[in-house]
């Protein structure tokens, strides 16, 4: 993921960026794992693809 958000920082793409980051945060880091705030993750991918 580190890679991602490097590529779209070095794209000049900041603000995309930082929404990956909070939607990244809000989830569980273990690979495989599901994420325990589906709901609230659900809203922000949402709000994100709206722009």
């Amino acid at each position: 993921m580190s890679d991602l958000l490097g590529r779209l920082e070095d794209a000049g793409c900041n603000k995309t960026a930082d929404k990956v980051m909070t939607i990244l945060l809000d989830c569980n880091p273990k690979q495989g794992s599901q994420c325990e705030k589906a709901s609230l993750i659900g809203d922000k991918m949402r709000k994100f693809e709206k722009g």
